[in-house]
C-alpha cells in the first residue's frame, strides 16, 4: 500500500468524528469581568488621603475592593460621613476593623457596605480573606 493511500482512511475516520457544528461560545460581553486596571474611572475626588481638604459632614465616600487591594488609599473624613465598600474583585472580600468596631458580611463581585462613622477616631480595616489587604480611615 502507498503512503498516501494509507492516510485516506484516517482522514475520513477524522472527519467522521468531527462534530457538525461548533457549540456557541458566550458573547464577551456577556462574561463577569472584575478589574480595577484600566477601567475608566471619575477622578479620586480632593479628600482622599490625608493632605487633603476634609469632607463636610454627611458626605458619601467609596472605597473600591479590588483583588489584594482597597482604593483610594487612607481617608480623612469628618463625623457623620458614609462609607460604601464596593467589592469589584474576582474573590470573596470583607471590610472588617481591626478593633472589631465594623465588619461587611463577605461581598462578592458587585456586593457593597456602607457603614457611617459618627465617632472621631483612626479606623484600620483589613480583608479577612486577605490579610495583606488594609485601608484605613481618620475621622475628625
Amino acid at each position: 500500500m502507498r503512503p498516501r493511500a494509507a492516510l485516506v482512511p484516517l482522514l475520513i475516520g477524522l472527519v467522521a468524528c468531527a462534530p457538525a457544528e461548533r457549540p456557541a461560545r458566550a458573547p464577551a460581553a456577556s462574561l463577569p469581568t472584575a478589574s480595577l486596571v484600566g477601567e475608566a474611572r471619575t477622578p479620586a475626588p480632593t479628600f482622599v488621603g490625608t493632605s487633603g481638604p476634609v469632607p463636610p459632614s454627611g458626605r458619601a465616600i467609596t472605597v473600591e475592593i479590588g483583588d489584594d487591594l482597597f482604593t483610594p488609599p487612607p481617608l480623612t473624613m469628618t463625623a457623620g460621613t458614609s462609607v460604601t465598600w464596593v467589592d469589584h474583585g474576582q474573590s470573596p472580600h470583607t471590610a472588617t476593623a481591626h478593633d472589631d468596631s465594623f465588619a461587611s458580611p463577605t461581598l462578592l463581585f458587585g456586593g457593597t457596605y456602607t457603614r457611617t462613622f459618627t465617632t472621631r477616631g483612626r479606623y484600620l480595616y483589613t480583608c479577612l480573606f486577605h490579610p495583606a489587604m488594609w485601608g484605613e480611615l481618620i475621622v475628625e
